[in-house]
């Protein structure tokens, strides 16, 4: 299934501090949430062929227009592994109210394809929809986690994310206990 998940009637929703990987289906799905803010996450998709669903790591609905702002994206790691895709669309223009910032992306061996679909310049300068440019502060670099293969994401001094504002996660509290 899916790692983090909001529904239609979602609203206001923080979603910070998680580690999502192995995930049968995108790491996150936004099903026509709102006010939605995702901060200091990190989402690593099909790290070892988990996945079954040809989803990206991060997944959206098309908005619902009456509401300005479907979520706010910053500071988190994203990673797509394997054979996925940083992102997916349903249909239409699913990111045309979400703001993304801060972010580092890393595609182990795949095209960085971003929504529209434009390359990452063009993602920068014009976005899509209504809010023009995204992720002018966000960079594609490997985020340098510390051991990946044993799920320590822990990130590296050296670690473009920290020089973003990322902070680390304690790894120690995550996982299945």
């Amino acid at each position: 299934g899916w790692g983090l998940y909001n529904d239609q009637t979602t609203v206001g929703v923080s979603w910070t501090n998680n580690v999502v990987y192995d995930t049968s289906a995108a790491a996150y799905h936004n099903h026509y949430g709102t006010h939605i803010t995702m901060a200091n996450n990190i989402l690593v998709h099909d790290v070892n062929g988990s996945q079954t669903k040809s989803e990206g790591v991060l997944i959206s609905a098309v908005p619902n227009k009456e509401w300005n702002c479907s979520a706010d994206i910053h500071h988190n790691i994203i990673v797509a592994d394997g054979a996925s895709e940083l992102f997916s669309e349903e249909s239409g223009t699913p990111y045309e109210y979400t703001m993304f910032d801060y972010n580092v992306y890393f595609a182990h061996g795949n095209p960085t394809r971003f929504p529209g679909p434009n390359s990452f310049r063009t993602w920068q300068q014009k976005g899509v929809g209504n809010l023009g440019g995204q992720d002018n502060h966000s960079v594609i670099a490997d985020p340098l986690f510390v051991s990946p293969g044993t799920r320590n994401y822990t990130v590296d001094g050296a670690s473009p994310a920290l020089a973003l504002g990322f902070q680390n996660i304690d790894m120690s509290t995550v996982g299945r206990r």
